[in-house]
């Protein structure tokens, strides 16, 4: 298939030249053309990605702004020794 593109500048086709490696501006254009289509579903994956993440990421600071008030708990309850310790008899000297 023949394609003509007009307009294109001489920076515009060695800065495709450049990307791609490629010596004519027909080849770096195509080549291009490729990196471009592979990039976009990429970064359609990637935003996918950070989607989901971003959930993941909401869960778990839910999660531990519930679990703070009961962390808390048992550091309070931990710092009286009297409800662990049992008193028995043998303790008693």
């Amino acid at each position: 298939m023949a394609l003509t593109i007009r307009d294109l500048s001489e920076a515009d086709i060695a800065s495709f030249q450049e990307l791609t490696g490629k010596k004519t501006a027909s080849g770096a254009l195509i080549q291009a053309a490729q990196i471009g289509v592979t990039a976009s579903a990429e970064l359609k994956r990637a935003r996918q990605t950070i989607k989901t993440l971003q959930a993941n990421l909401d869960t778990y600071r839910q999660t531990l702004q519930q679990l703070t008030p009961l962390c808390l708990k048992v550091v309070d309850l931990a710092a009286q020794k009297d409800l662990f310790l049992e008193e028995t008899g043998h303790d008693k000297n």
